[in-house]
């Protein structure tokens, strides 16, 4: 491993452990970080949810999955192809 990675990969640990909230991914548990955007285009107002998974916990995400966090049942709508260097693995969510 570089030393780039080993960097990359601290510090993705330590946002999850400072920035991460629990998820659950089909009755499992796992640290994410989440992204809530409210935003305006030409239909109206839209929002956006997605969660930032470390490389290592991405491998058990796969499209469709239920997550729950907050009380709330979300479904993943894409998760992106994967990217070698990048330590965070971001998906997309949608209201179950």
């Amino acid at each position: 491993m570089s030393s780039i990675e080993e960097i990359l990969n601290a510090a993705c640990n330590d946002v999850l452990q400072h920035l991460g909230v629990f998820v659950f991914i089909n009755g499992k548990r796992y640290s994410a970080v989440i992204e809530d955007d409210e935003f305006e285009d030409e239909a109206g107002y839209r929002r956006f949810i997605a969660l930032s998974f470390s490389r290592e916990d991405a491998k058990y995400v796969q499209e469709n999955d239920t997550i729950v966090f907050d009380d709330n049942h979300y479904v993943v709508r894409r998760k992106p192809p994967h990217n070698a260097i990048d330590p965070f693995v971001r998906v997309e969510l949608k209201r179950a």
